[in-house]
């Protein structure tokens, strides 16, 4: 299997069923990684501003703090129907690294490739020359032949 789809995510099932998009995957020969965030006691979302100053937390219509439920059960099964594998996320992101040793120990393939080959023109060079040659032909001006006839050796 060639294709690597690596899920951060809290797990929590907010628009179509999670389980499905994986069987669809699945037959797509997509290996799910999947990499839970938050606590299964939920956690509040954070905000942040343009400059990446945390503002304050989600909020509802009501003005309730959202909190996030972490589903790692959810996360656990895509990862195994996938042929992938769950981790929990840690302040350190230790787990990236074992990721990426599992995608690195996959059979590689290569999915395209191309051969271009780039000309370099160099046409300037003489196009220059010529220019120069024809700026000379038009500023030496012709002179007028005269017409001498041979009058005999040194006359």
């Amino acid at each position: 299997k060639h294709k690597v789809l690596l899920l951060i995510t809290d797990g929590e099932d907010t628009i179509e069923d999670p389980l499905k998009m994986a069987e669809m995957a699945e037959k797509e020969g997509v290996v799910i990684y999947t990499v839970g965030i938050g606590s299964p006691k939920g956690v509040p979302i954070p905000l942040y501003d343009g400059k990446g100053k945390r503002v304050g937390f989600k909020k509802d219509r009501h003005g309730e703090i959202v909190l996030t439920k972490l589903d790692e059960i959810t996360l656990e099964k895509i990862a195994l129907q996938t042929g992938g594998k769950y981790y929990h996320a840690t302040p350190g992101e230790m787990e990236l690294g074992k990721i990426y040793d599992d995608i690195s120990k996959m059979e590689k393939k290569e999915l395209a490739s191309r051969i271009f080959s780039q000309y370099e023109d160099r046409f300037q060079y003489f196009l220059a020359i010529g220019i120069v040659l024809l700026i000379l032909e038009l500023a030496i001006p012709e002179r007028k032949k005269v017409k001498t006839e041979w009058q005999g050796r040194f006359v």
